[in-house]
């Protein structure tokens, strides 16, 4: 197997271990401990043979002195120690198949059944066996999975730690106890207690039903129930407290179990843009941020006994533009409650959480790639990318292909200046976006344990570790459609790439964060439409750009 940087994402907690000179080692191994040496998965020795029998004992063998993933390679011949993640989530090779969050798996072998693969894992039965869990689904068969590692050696025996975390429990959720504990502890603790469950993860919304959680927190539930039967005799009067029906709990339960499920839908992890910017609350429907243009480094040296010299400060403001709401209502009508819909209302408010989210980030993207321009400064409007005066952050034919690519984008930092000192920008680049089509070659830059140079027509070639390692890749299918959509080539938006400081060069001017909201029991809705209560999803902000001097854009 070639080098592969198999790390995703996650703290790796890395171990540095010798290893053999006659060993090798390629990054994305498997690697084990062998008294005081790193040695790779396929060299266990207790596989002896094919069949299911050996490959469970050649498993065990690797699970118990599992260090972890190797992040830089070791040839024949070299002696230099190398660096382990013992922790973390890797894309490793798969035996075809489907796979659930929280699955174990182990090191699969290989065709022969006469040595383990070293970077590929198939799923086992049992946590003796394995070296990690599954950390993302898989519900169609791949042959490619998200993998927590976790080192035996470092982080003890049979991945429990990791199983605590990634494992949920099938919870059967006891109706009754809920209600005892809503009337125990009140509506605040409860919800609370909820609210965390679901967080993280011990809980799902789609483990509640709407008609049990009827049945069980309003008075006579089962009666209540029924009368939403249009065929019951009689009605009965919905009220949130008082001499009615009292279905506070029902409600403030139900409400907590679909904002959840906007929420994970809204957090989806495929919006990056979300994730590079700051967000900064404001409570303006926008706003004039001033600041204090910093006076030029003169020098001058103040003798002793002598008066400091007054300089004075210049104004410098920028505007921000004006936020917009976005929002959505997700009824339940009687028919849900009756028929026990629930799968159909979380549907609804996935797609809630889906559509706002997704909002947010084409408005946050359209402004990272330069579709939209809203930088105001000291009154004046610029586009976020300049090829000339007053700065200069876009890079044309510079496709990234190597780290000399990146070098260039790097070097236009150098000579942006601060409009009011004169002085280079203090911009620390660490983050880069790229389109899908170059998500690879981005892994290979950026996360290459070392890199080769060579003159042109030299005959030296010096090679040394990436100094690039310090940056986090990001890719986004949804920035190259914006690229398109905003009137750029397909081929040629594949080429577009962006490197910087995103948290200091853009924001979300945010009113407030996405907010569900309950409508009055016993509204019109219900009596015209059969709807018994409505949440109402909503979010409130702009995307901004802070300040463009922070980002270069590079196209092919």
């Amino acid at each position: 197997m070639v080098d592969s940087m198999r790390w995703r994402y996650g703290d790796t907690h890395p171990v540095v271990m010798a290893v053999d000179s006659a060993t090798v080692i390629e990054i994305g191994d498997l690697v084990y401990l062998n008294t005081d040496d790193a040695l790779p998965a396929s060299t266990v020795d207790d596989i002896g043979g094919a069949g299911p029998a050996n490959l469970a004992t050649a498993q065990e063998a690797l699970h118990d002195a599992f260090l972890g993933v190797a992040m830089q390679r070791s040839r024949a011949g070299d002696t230099t120690p190398i660096r382990i993640a013992t922790r973390g989530v890797f894309e490793l090779d798969a035996a075809s198949a489907t796979f659930e969050v929280g699955d174990l798996v182990g090191a699969d072998d290989n065709a022969g059944g006469t040595a383990l693969e070293n970077q590929q894992v198939i799923a086992v039965a049992s946590e003796n066996l394995a070296i990690g869990r599954v950390s993302r689904r898989v519900p169609a068969a791949d042959t490619r999975v998200f993998v927590e590692i976790v080192g035996t050696i470092n982080h003890g025996p049979e991945q429990r730690k990791a199983s605590r975390r990634l494992r949920r429990p099938r919870f059967n959720i006891k109706y009754r106890e809920l209600k005892r504990r809503f009337e125990l502890d009140g509506p605040q603790r409860t919800v609370r207690h909820l609210s965390e469950a679901l967080r993280e993860k011990h809980l799902k919304a789609e483990d509640f039903s709407l008609r049990d959680l009827a049945e069980t927190l309003v008075p006579d539930g089962s009666e209540w129930v029924r009368s939403l039967d249009p065929r019951s005799a009689c009605g009965v009067t919905l009220l949130e407290a008082g001499d009615g029906v009292d279905v506070t709990a029902f409600l403030n339960i139900t409400g907590q179990v679909i904002y959840s499920k906007i929420m994970d839908a809204y957090q989806n992890e495929a919006f990056v843009a979300s994730q590079l910017v700051q967000t900064v609350p404001t409570r303006l429907d926008g706003e004039k941020i001033p600041g204090i243009g910093r006076t030029v480094d003169s020098g001058d040296e103040v003798h002793p006994g002598m008066p400091y010299p007054s300089l004075g400060f210049g104004e410098d403001y920028i505007e921000t533009p004006a936020t917009t709401k976005h929002g959505f209502i997700v009824p339940v009508t009687r028919e849900a409650i009756f028929f026990d819909r629930t799968n159909l209302v979380l549907s609804r408010a996935a797609e809630v959480g889906e559509v706002l989210g997704l909002n947010k980030e084409k408005r946050l993207l359209d402004l990272i790639v330069g579709a939209t321009n809203n930088y105001k400064w000291r009154g004046t409007s610029y586009d976020t990318y300049q090829a000339s005066a007053p700065w200069i952050n876009t890079l044309s034919s510079n496709e990234l292909v190597d780290w000399t690519d990146v070098d260039a984008a790097e070097q236009l930092f150098a000579d942006i200046l601060d409009p009011n000192t004169g002085e280079p920008v203090l911009v620390q680049a660490n983050t880069v976006l790229v389109m899908p089509a170059y998500r690879h070659a981005a892994h290979r830059v950026f996360n290459a344990a070392e890199i080769t140079y060579q003159a042109s027509s030299s005959e030296t070639m010096t090679t040394a570790a990436n100094p690039l390692g310090n940056y986090r890749v990001f890719e986004s299918r949804l920035a190259y459609r914006r690229v398109v959509a905003a009137g750029t080539a397909a081929e040629e938006a594949k080429k577009w790439w962006f490197i910087g400081d995103f948290h200091k060069a853009f924001a979300y001017m945010e009113n407030w964060p996405i907010t569900v909201t309950q409508s009055p029991m016993g509204s019109e809705a219900d009596f015209n439409n059969d709807i018994v209560v409505r949440f109402k999803a909503s979010e409130r902000g702009a995307a901004a750009v802070i300040d463009p001097r922070f980002v270069v854009k590079s196209t092919g």
